[in-house]
Formats: structure tokens, C-alpha cells, sequence
């Protein structure tokens, strides 16, 4: 059951949210201060050293791209651009337009609290498809499931919001409950984070660091 709370009790718990911060930094910091038991630093002025001969001028050059060059990083990114920012577009159009039209008044979950359950459904899919890759690493096969072509995800994506779209249109009965069609946006979700994962990983492919440093932040612009 959704819990219903008060904009009071609310707005008092986002203000006190603030008090994480300092704790999380904390419980970070604890376990590799607790590693060395002397805090004061150590000097090492007795073992010679050469200092290193400095390429900066090299490494600036090679961080600058030409015209043509910047042209073509673009234009090999651009499938996976356009796929993630459809991916996206869609799993926040599921939510936030198309299943806002279907309310179960006869259902369990009052019609108030089902856009909660939605948008629940969809951040449990965020949560389990963006790091698909990792748990199936456990198993040894994760190799097996990368996809490098995310963009053809992105399509399931739009099929499910239109499919999603003639279900609200015409009332169909297969989705009858609310926890039903919570479903719905958990697997547009959980597909959304495999097309997320999938373009990172693979933007800039066969491409040297920083040509693949440049793409994935370019890829930023679609999110």
C-alpha cells in the first residue's frame, strides 16, 4: 500500500534531508582514514628521484580538434544520440503523459496514489537496467548480452509508448488492474537503461581516450 503523506510532513522531511550529506562524506572517509593508524604524513627525502620531463605542450596539441575531425566524432555518435534521447523521451512520456489517462477507480490504490506506483515501477526499472551488465558479469556472460547498437532498443521503446497509447484510447480489459499496468513502465524503464548503458559503454569505440572522452560527453546533450 502507498503511503500518503501531508505537503507539511513532507516539506519537513526534504528539509531535513540536507543532514545526509555530511554523514554520507563522513562514512566515506572513515574507512580510508582507519587504514593508516599514523595520521601525520610520512617524508621520503631520502630515496633521489629524477623529475619527469613535462609534455604539456604535447598533450594540449593532441586534445585540440580540427574542424573536420570534430565533424566526424559528431557524426559517428549521432545514431547512439539520437537513440538515447529517444530512449528517454519515451520513458518519461509513459509516465507523465500517457499513464496519467488510465485511473482504476475500483482498484486497491486510490487514483491519487497510482501515478506514485508508476512512478515507482519506472525508477525499480531504471535501478535494474542500467547495471544489467554487471550482475550478468557474476555469470560470466555479460559479453553475450552487450548490445552495440543501442539505438534499435530505443524502437521497443517507441513501440510500447504507442502500443501504451491506443491501450489508454480504447480501454483494452488485458490491463485491468493497476499493478498490471505498472508493469508497463518498469519494462519501458528497465529497456531505457539498457539503451543508457549500452551508449556509454560503446560510444567512442576503436577511438583513442580522448576521442571517446569527447563522445560520451557529448552524449550528455540527450539525456
Amino acid at each position: 500500500m502507498v503511503i500518503c503523506l501531508s505537503p507539511q510532513i513532507s516539506l519537513l522531511l526534504v528539509t531535513t534531508l540536507w543532514i545526509l550529506l555530511p554523514v554520507s562524506y563522513i562514512a566515506m572517509e572513515k574507512p580510508s582514514n582507519s587504514h593508516d593508524p599514523n595520521p601525520n604524513p610520512k617524508s621520503y627525502k631520502e630515496i633521489p628521484y629524477s623529475p619527469l620531463e613535462s609534455n604539456s605542450i604535447d598533450d594540449a596539441s593532441e586534445t585540440r580538434f580540427s574542424i573536420t575531425e570534430l565533424f566526424s566524432l559528431l557524426w559517428q555518435t549521432e545514431p547512439l544520440f539520437i537513440g538515447l534521447f529517444v530512449s528517454n523521451f519515451c520513458k518519461q512520456l509513459l509516465v507523465t503523459g500517457v499513464m496519467t489517462t488510465m485511473a482504476f477507480s475500483n482498484d486497491s490504490v486510490a487514483p491519487r496514489n497510482q501515478y506514485l506506483l508508476y512512478v515507482l515501477a519506472s525508477g525499480t526499472g531504471d535501478l535494474l537496467g542500467r547495471p544489467y551488465l554487471g550482475y550478468l558479469s557474476k555469470c560470466g556472460i555479460a559479453d553475450k548480452f552487450a548490445i552495440r547498437k543501442p539505438w534499435i532498443l530505443s524502437l521497443l521503446n517507441v513501440f510500447i509508448v504507442i502500443f501504451m497509447v491506443f491501450v489508454a484510447w480504447f480501454r483494452f480489459e488485458f490491463l485491468s488492474h493497476v499493478y498490471a499496468a505498472a508493469v508497463v513502465p518498469l519494462l519501458n524503464s528497465f529497456v531505457a537503461g539498457m539503451v543508457f548503458l549500452n551508449t556509454f559503454q560503446f560510444a567512442g569505440e576503436g577511438l583513442s581516450v580522448v576521442e571517446r572522452r569527447f563522445c560520451r560527453a557529448f552524449l550528455t546533450g540527450a539525456l
